[in-house]
């Protein structure tokens, strides 16, 4: 799967995104979410992987323009903050799963498996429940 990658903590960036790639997906990785989303209009991308609380832009912004731009992105958030989840709930937000840092990889590799898994036997999206509850 082709994977954008944003979270403005250069750690938490290489690390998923070194784990990522040892499970054979493509990420293109980034800092700045105005520049990942520049890359939106350029590239075709699975899943997107959003930080929740980075400086630019808050995680709930980008998922939005990237969901402006191409509706077919799955849009994962994730926030070292755990009310978030209630939060972008409340707002019916885009999101097809949400983490809590300190983010469990086998869980977003299970979460990007179901995506996978969706997308060429069309069984319809992940809940927002489910993805809440594998973390």
């Amino acid at each position: 799967m082709r994977i954008l990658l944003i979270d403005d903590h250069s750690l938490v960036l290489s690390s998923i995104s070194n784990a990522l790639e040892l499970f054979n997906h493509q990420c293109d990785a980034f800092q700045s979410p105005k520049m990942a989303l520049e890359m939106v209009d350029e590239n075709r991308y699975d899943v997107a992987i959003v930080d929740y609380s980075m400086i630019e832009m808050n995680g709930v912004e980008v998922i939005n323009v990237i969901h402006e731009k191409d509706a077919q992105v799955k849009l994962i958030l994730m926030s070292g903050y755990g009310d978030v989840a209630s939060e972008v709930l409340s707002q019916g937000q885009h999101v097809h799963a949400f983490f809590t840092k300190p983010l469990k990889i086998v869980n977003l590799i299970e979460t990007l498996e179901q995506i996978n898994r969706d997308k060429y036997f069309n069984f319809g999206e992940l809940s927002f429940h489910h993805a809440v509850l594998c973390h």
